[in-house]
């Protein structure tokens, strides 16, 4: 059992739940610090963040 795997501890948790909600997954490398996780959280939403704009963005210029 690999440490992100223990639920019993809310900053685990609160990672599986975020990058689940993301849709970017775990892949083969996760950050281990609470600070590493912090980092790969906010590109997460950068990313999620860039997407949707760009999703807005083709809409309207096909609404046209």
């Amino acid at each position: 059992c690999s440490f992100w795997q223990d639920f019993n501890q809310i900053a685990n948790s609160f990672w599986v739940t975020l990058i689940t909600m993301t849709t970017v997954g775990y892949g083969d490398f996760f950050p281990k610090s609470n600070a590493g996780r912090f980092v790969g959280i906010l590109i997460a939403f950068w990313g999620v963040l860039f997407v949707s704009l760009f999703v807005v963005s083709l809409t309207n210029l096909l609404d046209f």
